[in-house]
C-alpha cells in the first residue's frame, strides 16, 4: 500500500542553501534528504498527536 504524501517547496537564500549543502555533504547526503532529516528530528522532540510512523494497515 502506498503512503499518501504531499510536496513542500521552500525558497532559501543562496547562502543558507550553500550552508545546508555543506552540512548535508558531511553526512554523505544531498540537501533534500538533509532537510527531511532536520524536519523529522524536530518533530520527534515535539508533543504531536499524529504518529510519525503510523502502523501499516493490512
Amino acid at each position: 500500500m502506498k503512503t499518501k504524501t504531499r510536496k513542500v517547496t521552500v525558497t532559501l537564500p543562496l547562502a543558507l542553501y550553500e550552508e545546508l549543502e555543506t552540512l548535508a555533504a558531511k553526512g554523505g547526503h544531498k540537501v533534500p534528504s538533509y532537510v527531511r532529516w532536520l524536519i523529522w528530528k524536530h518533530l520527534a522532540g515535539q508533543d504531536i498527536s499524529v504518529p510519525l510512523f503510523p502502523l501499516k494497515s493490512e
